[in-house]
């Protein structure tokens, strides 16, 4: 609300004719020409960096020939290890006026370096080559306060409009009178396509602090929008509570049911890095957009599926897993399972000792095939066939009725999804 309040402070009048808003006279957020203002101002070339070190603009005005040794490009992996290893980078952070550092593999490249900041977040570090007098060091620290605006206008710009195509995602997946609208406002076509759905899972992301996990969340999901927008240019994503949709447009002809699409999210998983474990249920292709909220269930569906960790995948369609999918929405929905025969094998067994359920789950496997299921549990098949007898006796159940089998196997089922949640 207040990043609203203030853009509507700033582009005063009908959104129409509304201005473009400058800081200092620069356009906002263009980096580059902040980074050639700021050397001009002290004569000596710049870069800015993110707080991760990755370059985000640099100086390329004249200025940038008069001291060599600018690096355009993030220190190589050694040399940051090093200036971290020392406390440097610590020092930096910390302080509030440029600091001095000497760097590079030779060690005689000799920077000027001071934290971009807004209130007690450090947004990013600017360099400068070469060292600076005391009152270009007051100039790089001003500089340092125009280059934070910019920033923080790129940050609640790009948060502005993530938001605003998460919600119109949203309503095209949901369905309904303004689907239509959002469609069309997204740039999407009526042709085929399909929803895919991530989301972070495991035991890390069960123990990491809210705000990590968000931040984690918000840099997979747009990794996620790169990724699809190279497979197909009018692909679509966005963070959707705790999930990440992607509507990946497919070819007029296709008919792979969702082949090509789950190609990409393993080629994206297989990209991306992450400490948590993302995961991907692509739904069903669909033929036309209007149709988006059926694809979309069917990955929230696939997605169900893996994160209950019956099948050891990351990414999967629900066709793979279709009778999986079904049977968690049955337990979901059943509380008394077990039940009836197999709720009296299984108290038999834990009371004698017996594996009366192995021997009824083994037959149900092997179609009824006795050989087949007594070799599977290593017993003699006149063995097996009398503990057989027994599951009859003991749990009440008639093996010839084809009801009373497929009951059975599906509590079994349910038994062991239920033991894997």
């Amino acid at each position: 609300h207040l990043a609203g309040m203030l853009r509507s402070l700033m582009t005063p009048g009908d959104p129409d004719d509304a201005r473009p808003v400058t800081f200092g006279g620069i356009l906002a957020g263009d980096l580059f020409a902040v980074a050639d203002a700021i050397a001009a101002l002290l004569e000596s070339p710049v870069t800015i960096e993110d707080r991760n070190a990755q370059l985000l603009a640099f100086s390329n005005g004249p200025e940038s020939q008069r001291v060599p040794g600018i690096r355009a490009r993030p220190l190589p992996p050694q040399d940051m290890r090093a200036l971290e290893e020392s406390g440097t980078l610590a020092r930096i952070a910390r302080s509030e006026w440029p600091v001095e550092v000497t760097a590079g593999s030779a060690g005689d490249e000799v920077r000027t370096a001071i934290a971009v900041r807004a209130g007690d977040e450090v947004l990013g570090t600017i360099w400068v080559a070469g060292s600076l007098t005391p009152e270009r060091g007051a100039s790089l620290r001003e500089g340092a306060k125009l280059v934070a605006m910019h920033l923080v206008w790129q940050r609640t710009d790009a948060d502005v409009e993530r938001r605003l195509r998460a919600e119109l995602l949203r309503t095209a997946l949901a369905g309904g009178p303004s689907a239509g609208e959002a469609v069309h406002r997204l740039g999407l076509r009526e042709e085929p396509c399909v929803v895919l759905a991530l989301t972070l899972h495991g035991p890390a992301a069960e123990q990491l602090p809210h705000a990590h996990l968000a931040a984690e969340r918000k840099r997979v999901a747009d990794a996620l929008a790169v990724h699809l927008s190279f497979a197909h240019p009018r692909s679509v994503s966005g963070l959707v509570g705790d999930v990440a949709y992607g509507v990946l447009p497919l070819a007029a002809d296709a008919d792979d049911e969702g082949d090509s699409a789950a190609r990409v999210a393993t080629e994206f998983l297989a990209r991306m890095r992450s400490a948590l474990r993302p995961l991907i249920g692509v739904g069903v292709a669909v033929a036309e957009t209007s149709l988006l909220p059926r694809s979309r269930t069917s990955a929230d569906r696939a997605l169900r599926v893996l994160r209950a960790g019956i099948v050891d995948r990351q990414v999967v369609r629900l066709d793979e897993v279709h009778a999986e999918a079904l049977l968690l929405e049955v337990a979901g929905a059943a509380r008394d399972i077990p039940s009836g025969p197999l709720a009296r094998l299984i108290a038999y067994d834990e009371t004698h000792g017996s594996s009366l359920t192995e021997t009824l789950e083994a037959w149900l496997d092997a179609f009824g095939d006795v050989t087949v299921a007594s070799a599977a549990k290593f017993v003699h098949p006149n063995t097996f066939r009398y503990r057989l007898r027994r599951v009859a006796e003991v749990g009440r159940i008639d093996l010839d009725d084809p009801n009373a089998r497929f009951g059975a196997m599906m509590q079994l089922r349910l038994r062991a999804i239920n033991a894997e949640r």
